[in-house]
């Protein structure tokens, strides 16, 4: 909303947002209808890499935004990132006892006491001895 209504272009606020892509939009409403449109932009050049325009009657904002954001991850995934979309890759699912520990430990852990802090970093301890891999018990440890 900082930029809403300034001057500055795409390549001025790629930079100050730390973005290589801009995601641009307008919504208009009359009556029952509504027309968004939306782009997105490559920052550098400000080639327009993506752009859509939507005319719906408006019977919710939620199902409409739903939808927008899938056609732009869709797209996203298909030219920013192709080769995500076709890798054989399995994602890393956390062993279920270490991931059951690791909410346990955050919730000790935002209690900030030296009794909870020391049960939080059991948590994460016994979530890491169950996982080794499992990268967000380590974070925990380490803020704990």
């Amino acid at each position: 909303m900082v930029y809403k209504h300034t001057d500055k272009t795409v390549a001025e606020i790629g930079p100050e947002l730390g973005a290589d892509y801009l995601l641009e939009g307008s919504i208009q409403r009359e009556g029952k209808a509504v027309h968004v449109s939306a782009q997105l932009i490559r920052v550098h050049d400000q080639t327009q890499l993506w752009a859509h325009p939507y005319d719906r009657e408006f019977t919710g904002l939620l199902a409409l935004q739903k939808e927008i954001g899938r056609a732009i991850a869709t797209h996203i995934q298909v030219t920013l990132a192709p080769n995500y979309t076709n890798s054989n890759s399995q994602k890393y699912v956390p062993n279920a006892e270490a991931y059951e520990l690791y909410p346990q430990g955050l919730s000790h852990l935002e209690k900030r006491t030296m009794d909870e802090l020391a049960r939080s970093v059991d948590c994460f301890r016994r979530s890491t001895e169950k996982d080794v891999s499992f990268a967000l018990a380590y974070a925990g440890l380490a803020s704990a």
